[in-house]
């Protein structure tokens, strides 16, 4: 398994960056943030990660930006996963209560990243939580 990487945000996104989609032609780098013990993944927007929690679109200017090495290889599948070990989590935790693998979901002309809860994938958008029964997740690769 590749490793991904969180970056604390700093006012610019990260190269080496993971967008998880696009929404008026404008990528949507994968975020996450800290909200009562678990670290809710999302996506950046205008300087801010926008993420669902609780039936709501929150947003926070406190966050991090999912990265990977330059060598790894970003897979989106809509398949079953083939290899758990390659799902890209919102948390290393070993209490996987605590985690949410990342994925992403098509909305009116955008694909957007969220988090995989109940075999469904959550993501904001105008201010709610919207839930998707269609979507990717994203698993990272290690290159050969």
């Amino acid at each position: 398994m590749a490793d991904a990487g969180w970056t604390d945000f700093e006012g610019t996104i990260p190269d080496d960056a993971i967008s998880g989609g696009l929404e008026n032609e404008h990528a949507l780098p994968v975020c996450r943030v800290e909200i009562e013990g678990k670290m809710h993944p999302g996506k950046v927007h205008v300087f801010m990660c926008h993420f669902a929690f609780d039936g709501a679109e929150y947003l926070s200017d406190e966050f991090e930006v999912l990265t990977k090495a330059e060598s790894d290889i970003e897979v989106w599948s809509a398949l079953a996963v083939t290899d758990e070990a390659d799902v890209v989590r919102s948390d290393n935790n070993t209490d996987e209560t605590l985690q949410f693998p990342v994925c992403r979901a098509a909305w009116k002309d955008g694909l957007h990243p969220g988090k995989l809860e109940g075999a469904k994938c959550h993501f904001g958008y105008g201010g709610r939580e919207l839930v998707a029964e269609t979507y990717e997740v994203l698993q990272l690769v290690a290159s050969e």
